[in-house]
């Protein structure tokens, strides 16, 4: 057992980056080289847009979250993200390792990193934001007369931009990240940041001890990150059009009688009709049609 934990532990530190250099260095290293591969080059647009582009859309969640807690952005207070993007960059798109680095098997690997790194990015921002916004103004407050209560809405809704801000850069795209519904890169992290808000406090919302039977916060973060692994390389291995939360959307959307798209996963399943599916196998025409068809190749 004790080599068990032993074990364990190593793991976990491993993925809660408890080695400052590992976790300064190397996971932002990979993180940069994940932003890198998920920027494509823009047509009839100059390398330095597509390297500007890269900066601003990879890393919009460090850059501007911090504005929403007084804070300094993250693309200026660790210079070797800009460094790191640079080079990958530079590696990515103009070098014949490109070819390597986009086999399904390498981007596995890094996209592996990029998710430990971005969900340990999200936990900091939200116990950034919980520390950050206090008051008598939040609706646990109101509603149990506690001015100790959690806030809910800030750390939740910065926590989730700080992993998906990307989405709407540049700025002229306005919100059309979302107008065909929250994709699954948006869905990780808002679960994500409302799971850990309300299960690693000490306190429950309406300011009750709960430390004596909460899981311990380092096991919830490596549960969490593994959510993010997980759901990332089901994307990258089953594509896009597959998502394994689809029945709990549509068990959401059925409850609330909200209509999703058409383009949506859940539609197909909401409107799936029981019975037989039409084909256009010879075994489904009838013998009129036969013999109709017999009839016009004697004709011709």
């Amino acid at each position: 057992m004790d080599a068990i934990n032993d074990i364990y532990d190593s793991v976990r530190n491993f993925l809660l980056l408890k080695n400052e250099w590992v976790g300064g260095k190397v996971f932002l290293y990979f993180f940069c080289l994940g932003t890198v591969l998920k920027v494509p080059p823009t047509k009839n647009c100059s390398w330095l847009h597509h390297l500007v582009l890269t900066l601003l859309t990879g890393f919009a969640g460090g850059f501007f979250t911090p504005l929403f807690m007084e804070g300094k952005p993250g693309l200026f207070t660790n210079e070797f993200i800009i460094v790191f993007t640079m080079f990958n960059w530079y590696i990515v798109h103009y070098t014949p390792l490109q070819k390597y680095l986009r086999h399904q098997y390498v981007t596995a690997f890094v996209t592996t990193m990029y998710e430990i790194n971005r969900a340990n990015g999200l936990f900091g921002v939200v116990d950034k934001a919980k520390g950050k916004y206090e008051g008598d103004d939040f609706l646990l407050g109101i509603f149990f007369e506690d001015s100790s209560a959690l806030a809910l809405m800030g750390p939740i809704i910065i926590g989730t931009l700080s992993a998906c801000l990307g989405f709407f850069l540049p700025f002229s795209k306005g919100l059309d990240a979302i107008k065909d519904g929250m994709p699954q890169p948006m869905q990780v992290p808002f679960i994500a940041a409302i799971f850990y808000h309300l299960t690693t406090h000490e306190q429950m919302p309406f300011g009750g001890d709960l430390s004596s039977v909460k899981l311990e916060k380092d096991n919830i973060k490596v549960l969490l990150i593994c959510f993010f692994v997980f759901m990332a390389l089901w994307t990258l291995f089953k594509g896009a059009d597959s998502n394994p939360l689809t029945p709990v959307h549509t068990l959401l959307y059925r409850i609330t009688r909200v209509p999703p798209l058409p383009s949506s996963l859940s539609y197909n399943a909401i409107n799936k009709k029981p019975g037989k599916k039409e084909t256009n196998s010879k075994s489904s025409k009838t013998p009129s049609s036969s013999r109709k068809s017999k009839e016009t190749k004697k004709q011709k």
